[in-house]
Order: structure tokens, then C-alpha cells, then sequence
């Protein structure tokens, strides 16, 4: 690994000088590729290959200081850096001198290979998407628009990592969570518990807490983050996306963001298949909510209907009632060092892999891990991963993978992968380690998955590393393998409590596996909610930020608190899922038939299965269309049967 590149011991002048410094020289790429009398594939987009290989790590880690970094001053800079950096790509993707050098190359495609033909089509879309095509007049407005939105993107995810507040219950008030949770939570003077809106916080107590009160304040505040600043961002962003998209010709948003890079391709698609979804879930939706109301009756003598912050906390009491799931049990099969080992064995066997702790690797925060990735067969390097686990104040809030460096093989050069996995589990008290839920199992697998996509892809150019395929295929993989934490190989190899080392046992593991489905069309509806709140905001200019408390009583049937505003706290957003957040669903379709097509019915162990969802579906990376990489995996053409099936196992 190239410390150069990979520096975490930045000053906050270093990410200033660093970010004009990529400036100054990608400014001098540029600047050649348009005076050049004599273009080929190799002196213009290959250059901007070699200088993105080249720029990529460093530039990307110094935009991670701003989710990760302890101090607020190097936040605070590494996100003017990646304002600065970003605005800068944006007026050199509307360079218009270059897009006509580069346009000119359509006449050599017969003579390109394969990725570079499809180097070439994606730049010109791209170029064409951003109306190189039109009047400089028109270029420059949407040169000014793209900028304003990359800045409010940015301050948008920044107030969210720096939301900081904290609220304080006594003991009673948390009545029904753990002793040990109890335990965890820091005190004030006066003796009260301090709960932030951390996950490791907000979710156990939704969920366990028999306090409404409790649940309610918490859950109000949860989805009051930000709300005076954001929900402002928030509309500007979408006025300004509104008329990026009038501009350029589209009928809506969603019409532009989805053209050319998503497996739908067109905004009728992504509406039919949300609305199919809803008219096939609706009616079981509405039996889970009157399964959840009667517990409610039964448990409360309160008949008023089922609130937003009775959701999670009675779907939980309906998974211990009709499946024996006590959480608090399983989470001591489930310790995160042991969890962690199990995860990296299971994805070095599937994936013909080895993993070596790296030591001597430098780290931005002592809690970081890093491994070494080899091939097992022929000991290759293909990369480095970090795994940074825990919360702390003024991180990413969530749970995400990021590359840091892409991974790009050809005869003459190589370059390894870098990815960091970010999350945000319970740590350790004393000597008690940091305990997952199963839930959060599944999402450090899911997660990991992402990395594994970073280290695995085997593609010539940079810019097809990874997980730079279609947006709304891009969870596919790791929502395939979310069916490891939910078979009985699976559960048996990652599960080890953590006193007496036992695994789960037969019967914890049935109720597990049967509590799959509970309440699954319900989960799956709110979804469906949220997929079609960020449509609608891309596809109707007219509505504003309360057409979400219409959609969630409409699709779900549970109104949103009053004095919320949870669009504000709605990352995805403003985080590369614009008009995408369907994905998830879309990506779930397709991560169905894998799982049951092949790993199913020849061993979700098999070797020759893993090293063929490598080979297909990993290896690839951009380089192919994702309905191409899923043939090639399946066999045949992909289909929707085992996604339904999984979702109304009733019918």
C-alpha cells in the first residue's frame, strides 16, 4: 500500500494544499487533451485514466476525513476539500473543447477493445447528459446548477454527521431495555441516562422499550435531526434538479438520473414497479398492521391505532411471541470480534481469498482494523480492506462501504483495490465485548459484500472498478448474501456466545429462520414508502416535503409524528440516490433468483458456485451491462419468481 497516498496523518492546510494540488494537475491533463491535432483512445481518455488510477486514493482520502476523523476542524476541512474538489470535476465533466476532441474518437471505435468502446459510450453520454451538446449559453447555467447542488449535497450529509443531540431518561423511563444496554450508557451528574440518536441507541430502544413516552420522544427527535436546516437544503436541491432536468429536455428528474445508467432506464418502469409492489403487498401489509394493533390491545388496553413509534417496538414483540426470538439472547451469540473472524472465513472460503491482518498499517483512529487481500490459488495482491466499527461523535451515522482506491489489471500495469467499511455497532464495556443483534449481523455482512466487490473486480480502466455498475444493481451482490446470516450453515459458523462459546442451538435457529417472513410485507411496504416519496419529489415539482406523511399513511398506513420532518434525515437523497432509492427493491429481485438459482440448490458452501459469482457477477465490475453479468451467473435470462415468492410466502 502507497502511504503516500493513503495518508491519515493530514493537517487541515495538508487537505487545502492537497485538494488545489489535484486541481492544478488534472486542470493540466484536461487542457492537453483539448489542444491535441492528433486524438486516439490512448492520449485522451487514457489519459484521464491513468490520472484518475493515479489521483483516485488520495483524493478519496482526504473526502473520508469529513466522515471519519475525530477532530472537527479536519471534518470541517475535508469537506471544503471535497466542495472544492467537487465543483472542479464539474467544470471539467463541461468542458466542451474537450468533449469534441474526445467525440471525435466515434470514428476509431472499430478499433477500440472491448472496455474502451464502452469507455468511449459512457463519456459521450455523460457529456451528453450534462448538455455538451447544446448552446454555451445552456452549458453554463447547467455548469452553475450542478455546482449549487454538489454544495448543498455535501452540507446536507455534513449536518447530519454532526448532529449531536442527547436526551436524558431515568431508569424506569428505559424500562424493558437490557441491564446491559443500561449499563453502556454514559450518565449525567444528576444520575439520568444519556441516549443519543446513534443507531447503537435509537434502535434498541424502539424496539425493547416498553415506555410509549420513551419511544415516542425519542422517536420524534430521531426524525427531527436537522430538520430547521435540511428540509431547507433539501427543497432548494430539488428546485435546482427540477430545472437541471428542464434544461436539458427531460419531462422530469427521474426521467434524466435514471437515462442510461439504470437497469430501468426510464421513470414509467420504476413507477410500475412500485405500484405493482404496493398492489401485491397491500392486502398482507394490512394484515401485519392488525396483527400489530391486537398486541397492542392485548398488551395495553390502547386501541388507538398503530404510531410510528410503536412500529419496531411491537413487530419485535410479535417475533418473541410467535417465534420464541428473545433479541437480548441472541445478541450473546453474536460478538463482534467473533462475528468479524467468521465473516472474513466465510468470504475467503466462498470466494477463494486470504485475508492477513495488516499490523504496520496506519490507521486514523486506534479502534480501525485493516486486512491484506491475496488470491488463495496463485497469492495475487488484490487489495486492502479497513474496518471501522464503532461509533463516535461526528461520524457517518450509518452503516456504508467506501472505495478508496480502484482496482485496474492489465498486462502491463496493476493496481490494487482499498476499501473502508464503516458502521456503527456496540462496542465493548469492560470485560463484556461490543454485541451484535442479528439484524446487525446481516448488515455487516451486507456491507462487507461491498468490499468484496471493491477487491474482486478484474477490469482493465479504473473508471469500471467495483461497484461502478447500473445504481440500481449496485445491491444486488450484497443483498444476495444477506441469505448466509439466514441459513442454519450460516448461523451455526457465525454465531459463538460469548462466555461459553457455544453456537446457536437447532431450535434458536428455526425461530430465527421462521421469524424471516413475520411482518416481512409491512417491512418491505415501508420500503415501497420510501422508494415512492423519493420518486415523487423527482418526478412532481409541485409538491413539497409534507407529501411524506401522505405517503407513509397511504403505503404503510402509519402517519408520521407531527413536527417531524424525516426527509431532512434522508441521506440517500442527497447521497447518490437520487430518484434510485427503488434500487434497493430492483436489487433485491435479482439477488433473489442468484441465491436460489444456484447457491440453493448446489450449497450455499460451494466453492465452484462462489468462485463462479466471482468470475460473473464480481470480476466484471462496469464492464458489462448487469442483465449480461446475470445471464452469464444464471444461465438464462433473469426473472422475478423467488422474489415474490419470498415476499408473500402466504399466498
Amino acid at each position: 500500500m502507497e502511504e503516500g497516498k493513503l495518508n491519515w496523518n493530514l493537517k487541515v492546510s495538508d487537505l487545502h494544499e492537497l485538494s488545489e494540488l489535484y486541481i492544478r494537475e488534472k486542470r493540466l491533463v484536461f487542457d492537453k487533451i483539448a489542444s491535441l491535432k492528433d486524438p486516439n483512445f490512448n492520449n485522451t481518455l487514457g489519459a484521464l485514466e491513468r490520472f484518475d488510477r493515479d489521483w483516485t486514493c488520495l483524493v478519496n482520502t482526504l473526502t473520508l476525513y469529513q466522515h471519519v476523523a475525530s477532530s472537527p476542524e479536519l471534518r470541517t476541512a475535508s469537506s471544503e476539500a471535497d466542495k472544492n474538489i467537487s465543483n472542479f470535476d464539474i467544470q471539467m465533466s463541461m468542458r466542451f473543447d474537450v468533449f469534441k476532441v474526445v467525440n471525435s474518437l466515434v470514428a476509431q471505435s472499430g478499433t477500440l477493445v472491448a472496455e474502451e468502446k464502452r469507455c468511449l459510450e459512457k463519456f459521450l453520454l455523460k457529456g451528453r447528459k450534462n448538455g455538451l451538446e447544446m448552446e454555451e449559453v445552456k452549458r453554463n447555467a447547467i455548469e452553475k446548477l450542478k455546482q449549487e447542488l454538489s454544495d448543498l449535497c455535501i452540507e446536507f450529509q455534513k449536518n447530519l454527521n454532526e448532529e449531536n443531540t442527547k436526551l436524558f431518561f431515568n431508569p424506569d423511563q428505559l424500562n424493558g431495555t437490557s441491564q446491559s444496554f443500561q449499563d453502556s450508557l454514559k450518565k449525567s451528574e444528576d444520575g439520568l441516562l444519556e441516549l443519543t440518536l446513534s443507531y447503537p441507541h435509537f434502535f434498541p430502544t424502539m424496539e425493547s422499550c416498553c415506555v410509549p413516552e420513551t419511544r415516542m420522544k425519542l422517536q420524534k427527535s430521531f426524525n427531527s435531526r436537522c430538520k430547521d436546516t435540511n428540509s431547507l437544503i433539501l427543497l432548494k436541491v430539488l428546485k435546482l434538479r427540477h430545472e437541471l432536468a428542464g434544461i436539458l429536455g427531460y419531462k422530469t428528474f427521474s426521467d434524466f438520473t435514471l437515462d442510461g445508467v439504470t437497469m430501468a432506464a426510464t421513470s414509467q418502469r420504476v413507477k410500475e414497479f412500485l405500484e405493482n409492489l404496493k398492489l401485491r403487498l397491500k392486502s398482507l401489509g394490512e394484515q401485519d398492521l392488525n396483527a400489530l394493533l391486537e398486541l397492542k390491545l392485548t398488551e395495553t388496553d390502547d386501541n388507538s391505532p398503530i404510531t410510528m413509534y410503536d412500529y419496531r417496538y411491537y413487530m419485535k414483540r410479535r417475533q418473541k411471541l410467535h417465534c420464541g426470538i428473545d433479541h437480548e439472547a441472541y445478541r450473546s451469540y453474536f460478538p463482534v470480534t467473533k462475528v468479524t473472524d467468521a465473516v472474513c472465513d466465510i468470504y475467503q472460503e466462498l470466494l477463494g481469498l486470504k485475508f492477513t491482518p495488516d499490523t504496520s498499517a496506519k490507521l486514523w483512529h486506534e479502534e480501525v482494523r485493516c486486512h491484506v487481500v491475496h488470491d488463495a490459488s496463485c497469492g495475487e495482491l488484490l487489495g486492502h480492506f479497513f474496518l471501522d466499527l464503532f461509533p463516535r461523535e461526528g461520524k457517518y451515522g450509518h452503516a456504508c462501504c467506501i472505495g478508496i482506491q480502484p482496482s485496474c489489471h492489465s498486462d502491463t500495469f496493476s493496481q490494487p483495490a482499498v476499501a473502508v467499511m464503516l458502521a456503527n455497532f456496540t462496542r465493548g464495556q469492560g470485560d463484556k465485548p461490543g454485541l451484535l443483534t442479528h439484524d446487525e449481523v446481516e448488515t455487516y455482512f451486507h456491507e462487507f459484500g461491498h468490499v468484496m466487490h471493491q477487491l474482486c473486480t478484474r477490469t482493465q480502466l479504473s473508471c469500471f472498478s467495483g461497484t461502478r455498475v447500473e445504481r440500481d444493481f449496485v445491491e444486488t451482490p450484497s443483498q444476495m448474501l444477506e441469505n448466509w446470516c439466514w441459513s442454519r450453515e450460516g448461523l451455526k459458523r457465525l454465531s459463538c456466545h460469548f462466555d461459553t462459546n457455544e453456537p446457536l442451538s437447532d431450535l434458536m435457529i428455526d425461530n430465527l429462520v421462521k421469524s424471516r417472513f413475520l411482518n416481512h410485507p409491512l417491512k418491505t411496504l415501508r420500503q415501497v414508502a420510501l422508494s415512492t416519496l423519493d420518486f415523487v419529489l423527482h418526478t412532481d415539482s409541485n409538491v413539497d416535503l409534507s407529501v411524506y406523511d401522505q405517503i407513509m399513511t397511504d403505503i404503510l398506513g402509519i402517519p408520521p409524528l407531527l413536527g417531524t420532518c424525516m426527509p431532512a434525515t434522508f441521506v440517500h437523497l442527497t447521497g447518490g440516490y437520487d430518484s434510485k432509492y427503488y434500487g434497493y427493491l430492483w436489487s433485491q429481485v435479482f439477488a433473489a433468483d442468484m441465491f436460489v438459482t444456484r447457491f440453493e440448490k448446489e450449497g450455499i458452501f460451494s466453492q465452484r458456485v462462489g468462485m463462479d459469482y466471482r468470475r460473473f457477477i464480481l470480476e466484471p465490475g462496469g464492464t458489462l451491462d448487469a442483465d449480461v453479468m446475470l445471464r452469464n451467473f444464471l444461465g438464462r435470462e433473469p426473472n422475478s419468481d423467488a422474489f415474490f415468492r419470498a415476499l408473500t410466502p402466504r399466498v
